[in-house]
C-alpha cells in the first residue's frame, strides 16, 4: 500500500479521500471534533498538491440526529473551504451510509463511486470497518488483497495504539 506522498503529481487529480468524521452530535452540535481535525493534514496536503479533493464518510444517527452530514458540514465549512455535494476543489459527500450498497459491499455501487476519483486515500481507522464497501469494495476494485490489507491495517493500527500509549504517558 502506497503513501499519499508517492501518488506523484496530484495537480488536478480527483482524489477521493475516505475520512472519518462520525462525531459525536446533539441536538445538529459537534460534542467533540478530533476525528474531524485529525484528517486535516492529509486534506491541508492534497489542497496543496493542487488536487481535487472529494470527501466521503459516514455518520451514525443520534439520538436526536438524522444521518446527513450537513450538521458536520455546517461546522466544517468554517475550518475549511468546502462544499456539501457541490462540485468543488473540496467537496464532502453525503453520508456514504445512507446507500444501502455501502453496507451490502455492492460492487456496482462500489465501482460508480470509483469513477469519482483517480486515487483512493483511506484515511479513516481501516480495521473498524473492514467490511464496508469504501474500504472493501474499493481495496477489490483497486487489486488489494483484503487478507494482505487487513494485516496492513492491524500493523497501522497496533503503530497507531503504541504512539498514543507514549502519548499518555507524557501527559
Amino acid at each position: 500500500m502506497k503513501s499519499i506522498k508517492e501518488a506523484g503529481n496530484l495537480k488536478g487529480k480527483r482524489v477521493l479521500v475516505r475520512v472519518d468524521w462520525s462525531v459525536p452530535t446533539q441536538n445538529g452540535k459537534i460534542i467533540n471534533d478530533y476525528q474531524i481535525r485529525a484528517s486535516f493534514p492529509t486534506i491541508h496536503y492534497l489542497r496543496e498538491a493542487g488536487a481535487k479533493i472529494i470527501l466521503l464518510s459516514h455518520a451514525e444517527k443520534g439520538e436526536s440526529d438524522d444521518e446527513s452530514l450537513l450538521p458536520i458540514f455546517e461546522y466544517v465549512r468554517d475550518l475549511l473551504p468546502l462544499t456539501f455535494i457541490e462540485q468543488s476543489d473540496l467537496m464532502l459527500m453525503e453520508n456514504v451510509r445512507i446507500n444501502p450498497g455501502e453496507k451490502e459491499n455492492d460492487k456496482h455501487f462500489a465501482k460508480e463511486l470509483s469513477k469519482l476519483g483517480d486515487i483512493f486515500v483511506n484515511q479513516e481507522d481501516a480495521k473498524k470497518n473492514l467490511s464496508f464497501l469504501i474500504t472493501h469494495g474499493f481495496l477489490h476494485l483497486l487489486g488489494y488483497d483484503h487478507e494482505k490489507f487487513k494485516k496492513d491495517a492491524k500493523k497501522m493500527f497496533e503503530l497507531e495504539n503504541k504512539i498514543l500509549e507514549k502519548w499518555q504517558n507524557l501527559i
